[in-house]
């Protein structure tokens, strides 16, 4: 089983957009995608601990004013030990 954590904060962006059907997804899509090229990035470890303490940490860390990330928690044999976050802050 895996459990798909999606964070986001991007102006733009619907809230539950990932629940619409593909075609009426379109506008957050291109938000979303206009939103990374702008963003800085970095990385998260989620290395023995929860993906949610580790986003907690990055949040009191940077103190982003709009963030987007995708990390899916796979509980098979495997488990991703990084996460890439996009994010713009109050420079």
């Amino acid at each position: 089983m895996k459990k798909i954590y999606k964070y986001k904060n991007v102006p733009g962006v619907e809230k539950g957009f990932e629940n619409r059907v593909w075609g009426q997804q379109l506008p957050s899509l291109h938000a979303i995608c206009d939103f990374k090229k702008t963003a800085k990035e970095t990385w998260i470890s989620v290395k023995r601990r929860s993906f949610t303490k580790a986003f907690k940490e990055f949040i009191d860390l940077y103190k982003p004013t709009a963030y987007y990330c995708d990390y899916i928690d796979s509980t098979d044999n495997y488990k991703d030990d990084t996460c890439k976050i996009y994010y713009k802050g109050a420079d």
